[in-house]
């Protein structure tokens, strides 16, 4: 079971199958009807309030509808990259964990975006003191210099697998690929040689100024948000009244475009009627002169394409 409200987790059929993006589950052609998607971020639902307006659909009212046998895990993303960076509300990550607990289901958590400094924590899951059961990992292992993913295991998953007779049908033709892991390796040491997630974290907090300065300033910006160097806003045509742009106004798409004649890669999000996202991801090594000149970037782009808008 995945959980909704748009997670992103991958490009294999099974993947985009869970995956909480429309366009995506639709290309998979799956129509696996084992791979159930959840509304997201009900915390009040999870800790068990029926009633609570979005309660049908939540995950504790699948699994209780679906029953414990029938519900192997629930996977999520710490914070939704891809979905238009969405931070979880207060306590639902720990409500998350406290309901599979309960139901004896498996927590995974997707930390292929989240993982290895990005949010301030090594981990995403470390904001909340939470330890899944099983946590897929990519990208930020290596930085990007080479292909390598991985899922980390619980003692508990791990001794089922290690007692299962049969043959375990599972593997890729580079698994444990020691060039990759090499590369892994040496990235890990220096994320920790250098620092970079407590950078990461220093910088997240120059970011969210930056991101404030934004909304101050521009009309159209609204929700800002991050956690360390994982950060999106929203570009609506009214954001007191939560009122979108048209449909026809690609508001995320000219302002990336605008900042990318600037010398700056964002990007936006639009696959919902009505989104505007615009998502920011700067490198770990980010400087607080190099943030400064970003944010400079964007404030002088809004100024540029904005006044389309008007």
């Amino acid at each position: 079971m995945a959980s909704s409200t748009s997670p992103y987790h991958g490009v294999t059929v099974s993947a985009q199958r869970a995956t909480g993006i429309d366009a995506f589950r639709n290309f998979s052609g799956s129509k696996d009807p084992d791979i159930l998607n959840a509304k997201a971020h009900l915390t009040e639902c999870e800790l068990g309030d029926r009633n609570h307006p979005d309660y049908e659909g939540c995950i504790r009212s699948i699994i209780e509808k679906e029953g414990t046998d029938r519900i192997a895990a629930v996977i999520l993303e710490p914070v939704q990259g891809a979905g238009g960076v969405h931070l979880p509300p207060e306590g639902y990550i720990e409500a998350v964990r406290t309901l599979c607990d309960e139901h004896n289901v498996l927590m995974i958590a997707d930390e292929v975006i989240c993982g290895f400094g990005r949010t301030g924590e090594m981990f995403g899951v470390n904001h909340w003191n939470v330890t899944p059961d099983l946590m897929c990992v990519a990208k930020g292992i290596t930085s990007g210099y080479a292909q390598l993913g991985g899922v980390l295991i619980s003692e508990k998953v791990r001794n089922v697998i290690v007692q299962y007779d049969d043959v375990l049908a599972h593997g890729f033709t580079y698994s444990g690929h020691p060039t990759a892991c090499a590369v892994g390796l040496k990235n890990i040491e220096i994320i920790e040689r250098d620092g970079l997630v407590a950078h990461s974290k220093e910088m997240g907090d120059e970011l969210k100024k930056g991101l404030q300065y934004l909304q101050d300033k521009h009309r159209y910006v609204a929700k800002p948000r991050n956690l360390g160097l994982l950060a999106g806003f929203d570009l609506m045509k009214d954001p007191e009244a939560s009122l979108p742009f048209h449909n026809s106004v690609k508001a995320a798409n000219a302002l990336v475009e605008e900042c990318f004649d600037r010398n700056l890669i964002i990007r936006p999000f639009d696959f919902e009627e009505g989104m505007n996202i615009v998502a920011i991801a700067p490198p770990l090594v980010i400087t607080k002169q190099e943030m400064e000149n970003m944010i400079t970037i964007i404030d002088e782009a809004l100024t540029a394409v904005s006044s389309k808008w008007d």
